[in-house]
């Protein structure tokens, strides 16, 4: 009876030895990706050729097609109306409202944001816009059905925007859909 209790709380020892270090993983797990976040928009802060401002997303208002991105800058940090919005993926969305100390922003998930894009590879200039169906998925249109379009081609701003210089990141093709029609 002696081991056996013995045995017991060895167990239970054990076991709360397990979740605390198991806990402490996932801590870990979350300050890797973290750091390796921090560590893209820094390289984009080096490496970008425009003037950047950092901003903390410090609300969202996800209301299926006409999502908005609240941030923690605003006028009295530069922020102006029809700014782009990028981050180390790429672009984010533009500005759509400014008060002194916040911005709203339309994100590229919202149905009314659109921005002219090309597709690198091709030079072939379309449109890029979210349909309001997939969260992960873009739209580009008006892209030739004869043009070579390939998936793991790159997408970039155009120039073709008062907002948007060229060259931004926009993504990748993940698949082609040849549209009906003439």
């Amino acid at each position: 009876a002696v081991r056996y209790t013995a045995a017991r709380l060895e167990n239970e020892r054990l076991r709360q030895s397990t979740i605390e270090l198991a806990t402490e993983a996932a801590r870990l797990r979350v300050a890797r990706a973290e750091n390796q976040r921090l560590r893209a928009l820094l390289a984009l802060r080096d490496t970008s050729a425009y003037d950047l401002l950092p901003a903390r997303v410090v609300g969202k208002d996800l209301t299926r097609q006409s999502n908005q991105l609240t941030l923690n800058v605003g006028a009295e940090d530069g922020v102006a109306l029809d700014m782009p919005v990028v981050d180390d993926r790429g672009v984010v969305g533009k500005v759509s409202l400014v008060s002194d100390h916040y911005s709203l922003v339309l994100p590229h998930q919202n149905t009314n944001f659109a921005v002219p894009a090309r597709i690198d590879e091709l030079g072939r200039d379309g449109l890029v816009r979210w349909d309001g169906t997939a969260y992960d998925r873009l739209t580009m249109d008006y892209i030739v059905r004869t043009e070579p379009v390939e998936v793991g081609q790159r997408v970039v701003t155009s120039g073709f925007s008062e907002v948007f210089p060229p060259g931004l990141a926009g993504g990748r093709i993940d698949s082609v859909l040849v549209a009906g029609g003439r």
